[in-house]
């Protein structure tokens, strides 16, 4: 229903004639019944959040699968060492088919693949390690948006003071209808 109103109001912007906006008053209509339907959404999702269940460690297993982490592995070597990410990129590529036995980076592979390259990086066995623990790898990416935990919290603590402000805001809103009542019904 949604994705069908939504065609309906790009249809009706696409077909209006410039400057005539006497067309655009009918997606009004249109965008009401929109927020009807979508009202009840924050409920739902609600529900959805209070019963959703996880499973640490079947995550964390995946997560080491598959060497899910070379892409972000190539990203922390390019900071790391200032190498640009394309070199990183073909390094963790190289290292990744020499690991394939062992199912995660290896410190011989990628020292290997760093010889055969001729890139010039003298990671370690603790710098390897470090690349094969998704969590290390989430954490170090900490600038707005990113999964860290510093990141998320700082969303959240963001998230909470504009509802706060928000709520403030509906607060006195509702307290000047009510005052616009009574001075009207009094």
């Amino acid at each position: 229903y949604s994705q069908g109103v939504l065609v309906s109001l790009m249809g009706i912007l696409k077909g209006s004639m410039s400057g005539y906006n006497r067309d655009v008053q009918l997606t009004k209509y249109q965008i009401m019944d929109l927020f009807r339907e979508v009202s009840s959404v924050p409920l739902i999702l609600s529900g959805v959040c209070d019963s959703m269940k996880f499973n640490v460690e079947e995550m964390l297993a995946l997560s080491k699968k598959g060497f899910m982490n070379s892409a972000d592995a190539a990203d922390w070597l390019a900071r790391k060492f200032e190498l640009p990410f394309r070199e990183c990129y073909e390094l963790l590529s190289l290292t990744v088919k020499y690991s394939e036995e062992y199912g995660q980076i290896s410190f011989q592979a990628i020292t290997k693949a760093a010889s055969e390259l001729g890139i010039a990086v003298q990671v370690t066995e603790k710098d390897v390690e470090f690349l094969n623990t998704p969590s290390s790898l989430i954490n170090e990416k900490c600038h707005t948006g990113g999964p860290s935990t510093e990141s998320i919290e700082g969303m959240i603590t963001s998230q909470k003071n504009r509802l706060i402000e928000l709520q403030a805001e509906l607060d006195s809103k509702v307290k000047s209808i009510e005052t616009a009542r009574n001075k009207c019904f009094g």
